[in-house]
C-alpha cells in the first residue's frame, strides 16, 4: 500500500506524518490487499481566524471497486486524521460486504439430479 501525504496551508511535522503512517498500516492492516494507494490531502480551512478548521481529505484507490473519498473536519488535526481514516475503513468494509453478498446471489445455483 503507498501512501502519499500533502498539506496545502499546513505545516505537516514529521510526528503528524509518523502518526498517519501507523495509523493507516494499523486500520487497512487486514484490507491492505485491496488497496492500491491511499492520498491523504491535510489543509487549514480557515487559516489563523481558529475554529474547526482543520481538514482532512482521504482518497483511496482500490483494485475492484470506485476510489473512496473520505473529508473530515475538526479544531485538532489529529482527530481529523483519526475520525477520517476510521470512516474510510467503515466505507471500504461496507464495499467489500456488499460486493460478496450480491457476488453470491449473481451466481447461478446448480441442482443435482441424484437423489
Amino acid at each position: 500500500m503507498k501512501v502519499h501525504i500533502y498539506s496545502n496551508d499546513f505545516e505537516l511535522t514529521e510526528a503528524m506524518r509518523n502518526f498517519i503512517n501507523n495509523k493507516l498500516q494499523t486500520t487497512f492492516s487486514r484490507l491492505h490487499h485491496v488497496i492500491q494507494h491511499v492520498d491523504i490531502r491535510m489543509a487549514d480551512e480557515n487559516g489563523p481566524k481558529g475554529g474547526p478548521d482543520k481538514s482532512c481529505i482521504i482518497c483511496i484507490k482500490t483494485n475492484e471497486f470506485p476510489d473512496i473519498i473520505i473529508k473530515d473536519i475538526e479544531t485538532d488535526a489529529y482527530a481529523a486524521i483519526s475520525r477520517a481514516i476510521s470512516r474510510a475503513k467503515r466505507t471500504l468494509a461496507r464495499r467489500l460486504k456488499l460486493s460478496r453478498v450480491i457476488g453470491k446471489r449473481t451466481k447461478p445455483e446448480y441442482y443435482s439430479l441424484e437423489a
